[in-house]
């Protein structure tokens, strides 16, 4: 079960002094224990620092086809879970340097089905 809950903060906008801006979070705090088979699967496969990064409501895009991603704001995030080199590969831009180049990770599935997806860091127009 999710708990939304909205958390505001000042922002440091050249426009206004004093706009609100709001993050949203979701789910019970402090969180709950990942579930027994998703632990299982993931020390199967070696893993190890396990954390929670995110816990969110899904938006639209995030359920879209078309859009084919999951939104990951760094805002929202619980905790860090990448390397500082997988941070910097994931800085690196295509060629032609309009987009970020992504790697490939394993996602497990609420269904516990897995599958490889391209995590990329992704700029706002």
């Amino acid at each position: 079960m999710i708990f939304p809950f909205k958390k505001r903060t000042l922002s440091n906008s050249p426009s206004t002094s004093k706009k609100l801006r709001v993050t949203q979070q979701a789910g019970p705090d402090p969180p709950p224990d990942m579930p027994k088979e998703f632990k299982n699967i993931v020390m199967a496969k070696n893993g190890s620092g396990v954390k929670l990064v995110i816990q969110k409501k899904l938006s639209k895009t995030d359920m879209l086809d078309r859009f084919a991603r999951l939104s990951i704001p760094k805002g929202q995030m619980r905790a860090e879970f990448l390397s500082e080199d997988e941070q910097m590969s994931l800085q690196q831009k295509e060629e032609g340097g309009a987009r970020y180049k992504g790697m490939k990770v394993q996602l497990i599935q609420p269904s516990l089905e897995e599958r490889s997806i391209l995590l990329k860091k992704w700029k706002p127009r």
